[in-house]
């Protein structure tokens, strides 16, 4: 199994579960993250599109969009362009960045799956 493939998984299925928790928790997340019902949304939505990549052979294809999106959200959260669309604070825009670079470098920089 690849990283591309292994990483799509691990993202999809964290992302899944904290999208589902976050719908049960109270905001903060872990006393930490905002969260709504879009926020959560969003990462049930992530998680499972990053789950049917790594399954479904187009995990190099999504670890490229997902984390270059996430690295534009990032950008656009740290000027706080997204703080009237979901709740949204530094935490999560540090996380963000942190995820996204990561996806991308794993995105572009290793071998496809």
């Amino acid at each position: 199994m690849s990283l591309q493939t292994t990483w799509a998984k691990i993202l999809g299925f964290v992302l899944l579960i904290v999208g589902v928790l976050g719908f049960f928790m109270t905001s903060p997340l872990l006393s930490i993250f905002e969260v709504d019902f879009l926020h959560n949304l969003i990462h049930v939505v992530t998680g499972l599109l990053g789950i049917w990549a790594a399954f479904g052979g187009w995990a190099t294809m999504f670890n490229k969009w997902f984390g270059s999106i996430y690295l534009l959200l990032a950008i656009l959260g740290f000027f706080g362009a997204v703080d009237s669309i979901m709740a949204i604070n530094a935490a999560d825009h540090w996380l963000h960045l942190i995820i996204g670079l990561v996806t991308v470098g794993i995105g572009f920089g290793t071998e496809a799956e």
